[in-house]
């Protein structure tokens, strides 16, 4: 699909949004795609909630594409900051290794 479906998809609350390999696509596809400025802080709100997850590996993830959807709208960057904070005092080692890597620039 486009863009634009992974971004409908990941703004809504569908039943889907609770399968954790659905979650982590969404997750991980904001690299490769350009957020639309209208759905923005829909895509934000919906990465900070995966920030909060049970799943490390998840929540790693989203620490990473919250930081990348930042560096593509610049308003979001005092929100990435502040996850990115609570991610190097994350108990699983799999994020803060993550936000190594984020602050490698890798």
């Amino acid at each position: 699909g486009s863009d634009q479906d992974a971004v409908e998809m990941a703004t809504s609350r569908r039943s889907a949004l609770e399968n954790k390999w659905v979650l982590l696509h969404l997750v991980r596809c904001v690299p490769l795609m350009v957020v639309p400025s209208d759905h923005v802080a829909a895509y934000a709100q919906f990465l900070q909630r995966c920030c909060g997850g049970q799943l490390p590996f998840l929540r790693a993830w989203a620490v990473d594409s919250l930081h990348q959807l930042s560096l593509q709208h610049g308003q979001l960057e005092e929100q990435a900051r502040a996850t990115m904070e609570a991610a190097a005092v994350d108990p699983a080692p799999s994020v803060r290794k993550r936000l190594r890597k984020i602050l490698e620039g890798s």
